[in-house]
């Protein structure tokens, strides 16, 4: 994923709009071309709209959570095939507390979508509307 899908999917989780993220940093049509990745910002553009999103830029050197996510996936094969509603309850809370932490993470998608599945699992005992990223 690349760099401007990151910066727009976590602007729109955030409930910003463009104008207000642009603000001081560039003009909105040009943070709409960052986002659909028609241009690549200056380090300083790139700097001050993390800054703004609360995204630490050390985030932007690769993935170094690797293994959390590897872990994440076989945890949510086994909830899959096991239908446990505790550890499904479990390991909804820590993929939710991951993607908080971790909002530039390679597999950020497929995180949102193991979340989207476990709520579903679970819509008795989730909130559902207050989880949702949108």
């Amino acid at each position: 994923m690349n760099l401007g899908l990151l910066i727009k999917l976590e602007r729109q989780r955030q409930n910003i709009k463009q104008e207000a993220l642009a603000s001081g940093i560039c003009v909105p049509s040009y943070l709409s071309r960052i986002e659909n990745g028609l241009v690549v910002p200056s380090e300083d553009i790139k700097h001050h709209i993390l800054m703004r999103l609360n995204i630490p830029l050390d985030l932007l050197n690769g993935n170094q959570n690797e293994k959390m996510t590897v872990q994440f996936k076989l945890q949510f094969k086994k909830i899959l095939n096991s239908r446990d509603k505790e550890l499904a309850k479990e390991l909804f809370s820590e993929i939710h507390l991951y993607i908080e932490e971790h909002p530039l993470d390679n597999e950020r998608l497929t995180l949102l979508l193991f979340e989207v599945r476990l709520m579903l699992m679970l819509p008795d005992t989730l909130d559902i509307k207050s989880n949702l990223h949108i």
